[in-house]
Parts: C-alpha cells; structure tokens; sequence
C-alpha cells in the first residue's frame, strides 16, 4: 500500500519564495499546498487535513504572528504544527514565534539540509505524539470497555447472588438466607439483649390439596400463603422465608412474644380472609385452608444457637398439630408447649 504523502501549507505573500518552497518539498517526497496571504492560509488550514505548515511573518494583509494566533484559537487548527520561516532573524521575533506555539524557526536564507532536518524532525514528532494519542485512545477505549464489562459482571453476580436466596416458586427468601439472617440477627440480638422471635407455619393437610386439586394448584396456594404471611409482618427487618415444601418461617427480630402473637394472629387472619377453598382438609369444621403455627421467643444468651431456636419453634408446631392443626402453640426455654387460643 502507497504510503500518503505528508501535506504541506504554505503561506507566503511572496511568490519566488513560494515557488522555491514548492520545488523543495517536491524534491523532498511532500505534497505542497500554497497561499498567498493569512486569511487564504488560515481557510486551507481550517478545512484541510494539512499535515505541517510553513508559515512566512512578514505579509501585508496580516503577519505570520496574527496568523498563528488565529490558529491557535482554533479546537482542530491549533494541532497543526507550525514552522516559521521568515527573514526577520532578532533574537526577539524568534523568541516571540516560539512563544506563540510555533514548533521551529527557520531564518533566510534558507540552509536545504539543516531545513529538511527541520521538517523531518519536526514531522516525525507530530507522528510520533498521534501514534501515542492513537494508542492513548485504544487503551482509553479498552479500559471503558473493561470497565464496562466488570459493571456487567458485578450486576450479574449480585443477580445471581440474589437468585440463590430467593425460593424459586414463592419468590421470597429461602433457606439460606434464613439461615443467614439467623445467624446474624442471633449475634446481634445477643449483644443489644433484645427479644428474638422465631414462627415455623405448616399448612394444615397440603398433601391432601395436592391431592384433591393437583400440584399446579398447590403452587399457586403455596404463593398465595407466602404472600399471607408477608402481608401479616410490617418491619423491614422481618423475615419471612419458605423453610422446604408446605413450611415456612418468620424471623422477627427485637419481638417480644406478644409482637409475635401478633403476628401470628395476623396470618390467621390473612388466611380466613383470602378463603383458599381446600375440600381435602380434615380440620375440624373448616373447608378452607388453614395453617399451625409454632412460636419460640427467647432473649439470646451465650449458649444459645440457631438450632436451638429451629428444634424449640418446630416442637411448638408439632405441639400444635397434635391438638388439631389451625391454632398456634408456644414453646418455653424448658420445651414445654401450650396452644395460645384466640378467635380472628
């Protein structure tokens, strides 16, 4: 492939020279675009992909140092690398040229080789720094795209994290998280010494819904009761969490056991409400769904654990389903059990 030559603005009031500067920069390999004044110059530069300018300082309409202000004030012309060429050779017209961002000085008459040094040097430098900004833009780019990449993959994760506490069906914490948030609200119900307390639910007869209504209708009772039981807690620090199969648990931190009986009679009532017909039940005088619920309150101490907490709550319910499911049973730090009767 054809290498491109480089461009090259000539801007010169005076025709001999700029006809002696297009035969040398032919010479040399370049392709020479010529001007006869600044505002020609600075019309080219603004509009042309002009790879160096050589700019003369002594014009009539307006000199070299206007136009290379003019140049500068420009967001793409400033770019263009500018050599002065020029017969005014004062140390402070050449100190005033540098000074406005010019990148050489070149007085007349004119050296050929020490100017073809020039050039070169000064052009493979422009070279140079668009080569490093090109790469300065390819790692800017990466970096935004890798960047971009982490975000995505941070959300992932955090999507999937949040899928694997989540009950599938129910589309409310699982075991898991409970277990988690036991553990944690265990530790610091210990150290603030504030009631912790703990409901395992069983839905009364579900083998027999199942059985009388089919398994896509137990999933909708399934989502129906979880929502009940949300429904029945008002604190963003209670949890309610699908245990396994037809149970489920509510973890109700700094709750004292009447909070709790509170709670519980709210998911009795929920229940009555909504009115999930259930044909199969054996509970006495119901024909609609119906749930057992056991109760543990305690105040953590030193030795106590969570499967303290899971085996008293889940003999409370236990407890409750021997005296004929539908009602609530507590149990003490002793293991003791009684029913907690109350109408909803």
């Amino acid at each position: 492939m054809k290498q491109k030559k480089s461009q090259i603005l000539v801007i010169d009031d005076n025709a001999v020279n700029r006809l002696a500067l297009k035969h040398f920069l032919l010479q040399e390999g370049y392709e020479p675009i010529l001007t006869a004044s600044g505002a020609e110059g600075i019309e080219v530069a603004f509009k042309g992909q002009i790879d160096l300018i050589l700019l003369d300082v002594m014009m009539p309409d307006m000199n070299g140092f206007e136009v290379l202000r003019r140049l500068q004030a420009d967001s793409q012309a400033k770019h263009i690398p500018v050599i002065f060429v020029s017969a005014l050779a004062e140390d402070k017209d050449i100190l005033k040229g540098l000074r406005l961002g010019a990148r050489d000085y070149v007085s007349k008459p004119i050296n050929p080789e020490l100017f073809k040094l020039r050039i070169r040097n000064v052009l493979e430098l422009v070279q140079a720094n668009q080569s490093l900004q090109r790469t300065i833009n390819d790692l800017t780019k990466e970096i935004n795209l890798r960047t971009e990449v982490e975000i995505n993959l941070r959300a992932s994760r955090q999507q999937l994290q949040q899928f694997a506490l989540l009950d599938a069906l129910t589309q409310i914490p699982n075991r898991r998280q409970l277990d988690e948030s036991l553990k944690r609200n265990l530790a610091d119900m210990h150290r603030k010494q504030e009631p912790l307390s703990f409901l395992m639910c069983d839905i009364d007869y579900f083998k027999n819904y199942n059985d009388t209504y089919g398994h896509k209708a137990g999933d909708e009772c399934l989502t129906q009761v979880a929502r009940a039981l949300v429904q029945a807690t008002n604190r963003p620090s209670d949890l309610v969490a699908r245990f396994g199969g037809e149970e489920f648990t509510l973890l109700l931190p700094s709750t004292t056991l009447e909070g709790a009986l509170h709670v519980a009679r709210n998911i009795q009532k929920n229940l009555h409400r909504i009115g999930i017909a259930h044909l199969g039940t054996l509970v006495q005088g119901q024909q609609t769904l119906t749930i057992s619920i056991g109760i543990y309150n305690l105040i953590p101490q030193d030795n106590s654990n969570i499967s303290e907490i899971i085996e008293r709550a889940d003999l409370a319910l236990y407890h409750a389903k021997n005296k004929g499911r539908n009602c609530v049973a507590l149990c003490d730090p002793q293991g003791y059990c009684h029913v907690e009767n109350f109408n909803y």
